[in-house]
């Protein structure tokens, strides 16, 4: 009996545990200057410790750029992961309604150029220590600004703005036409791919 107690509580270690969890945002959309608010709820069923409560923000940055016959598409993670503690510890008990508050600061994100779009995914998570996360993710609208730098490597002064709702099209500092320091560096990247398919392509006998 005391083998079949032990591997019970060995395979849990490899389990979330059993609770619905619901990531309840108080609106549907935000300005990165706003305060998200919501709450994380949790009904457990099993009694568990929680050590920590957090809010996680990541996402993609999509790229979608066209000039003639030149184009360049980009979709990838976002470099920066934040997590956010919200509340805990706290033990709940199988059945128990529990629900955890909270209004943070939402986390800077920005977009260099008009190429670019952000997908910030925001993720509700109940952390018990020694077992993977209880988690709920959903997906804001949230308005983040552009920061826009004159690149310096595609001749450019090397400016980098302040926040700004709108891009500008012309570097504040040098005067230099953006969208053709734009165009420079996503024609480079769009020749960069090709390069490498090619290469690829050569490797493989084709």
């Amino acid at each position: 009996m005391l083998k079949g107690v032990v591997s019970m509580g060995f395979f849990k270690k490899f389990s979330a545990p059993k609770a619905k969890i619901e990531l309840k945002l108080d609106e549907v959309a935000y300005d990165y200057k706003d305060k998200l608010t919501g709450r994380i709820v949790l009904d457990p069923q099993e009694d568990i410790a929680v050590n920590e409560f957090r809010i996680e923000f990541g996402g993609n940055k999509k790229i979608k750029w066209r000039k003639g016959l030149n184009s360049y598409n980009s979709n990838r993670s976002l470099e920066q992961i934040y997590k956010i503690p919200v509340g805990g510890p706290v033990q709940l008990q199988r059945g128990q309604h529990y629900e955890q508050p909270f209004q943070i600061d939402i986390p800077i994100y920005s977009r260099p150029d008009p190429f670019t779009e952000l997908e910030v995914k925001v993720k509700g998570v109940a952390a018990v220590q020694g077992r993977p996360d209880s988690t709920n993710e959903t997906k804001p609208v949230i308005n983040f600004p552009y920061i826009i730098e004159c690149l310096t490597e595609y001749g450019g002064c090397g400016f980098v703005s302040q926040p700004l709702s709108e891009p500008v099209k012309a570097c504040p500092r040098c005067g230099k036409n953006l969208e053709e320091v734009w165009d420079r560096k996503y024609k480079g990247e769009s020749m960069k791919g090709l390069s490498k398919a090619m290469g690829n392509n050569r490797d493989s006998g084709f």
